[in-house]
Formats: C-alpha cells, structure tokens, sequence
C-alpha cells in the first residue's frame, strides 16, 4: 500500500511508448463530479488481456471504484475477442477479503506465485537481500 506500492509509473509510462499501437495499454478510470476516483491499466497478448496496475483515491475505495473499472475492462475485451482475462493473484490469505470475493464472483480461479528463491550465499547476496527486505519493511 502507499505510494511505494505496485508498479512504478516511469514503469508504465516506459512500457506504453514501447509497445505498439495496436499493443498499448489499455486504460480505464473513473471521475464523479470532476473528481479522480481511480483507474487501471490493461496489458495485452495474444488472446490475453491481464490487469497490469490500479490506482483508487480513498473515496473510489468507498464507491469500489476498482471493482466497476475490473468489470468495465472484462466487458471491453471480451468485445475486442480477447479469450482470456487475467485479475491477477488470488489467494484466501494474502488477498484483500473484497477483492478476492470480486475475483471469485466473476469465475476467477486462485493461483498464488511461487514464492522467490535465492541462488547461493554470500556478501552480495546478503546485501541484496537486506535492500529487498528494508523495501517491503518500509
């Protein structure tokens, strides 16, 4: 959570101007009143289309803002023929209560990442690791 959460938008914006036309990221947001309530970026591929990133000001959290944008992108691709959507992990743990309903809701599956491995010891290794951990403490 917080401003160091998900993915960085030099991230985003560095992905968008690289990928083609017919290939940019597909974005949807939400405003009431002229307000930013939110939005989400999606990625596509082949017959895919994944939920990449999203962004909910606390008043979109209250309206589930993230969940209407989720259901407005389903719709979209399925009109543009994608095969696949991908929401993104799923498990009864480490996902929020209300969004893992949403996913379940709409037919999502549960699949969790592996957790990361580490190849060898030492020094380097040791200081990466502290950099990585310091990050997720932060």
């Amino acid at each position: 959570m917080g401003e160091e959460a998900g993915l960085a938008p030099v991230f985003l914006k560095t992905l968008q101007n690289g990928l083609p036309t017919e290939r940019k990221l597909y974005c949807f947001t939400a405003n009431s009143d002229g307000d930013y309530l939110g939005g989400i970026a999606i990625v596509r591929y082949g017959d895919t289309a994944e939920y990449l990133a999203g962004h909910n000001m606390p008043d979109g959290r209250t309206k589930n803002v993230g969940q209407l944008l989720l259901w407005a992108a389903i719709i979209t691709m399925k009109n543009l023929f994608y095969i696949r959507f991908d929401l993104g992990g799923m498990d009864n743990v480490r996902t929020p209560e209300g969004i893992f309903r949403f996913k379940q809701r709409v037919g999502g599956k549960p699949y969790r990442l592996p957790n990361e491995l580490e190849a060898g010891s030492g020094p380097i290794q040791g200081l990466i690791r502290q950099q990585v951990e310091s990050k997720r403490n932060a």
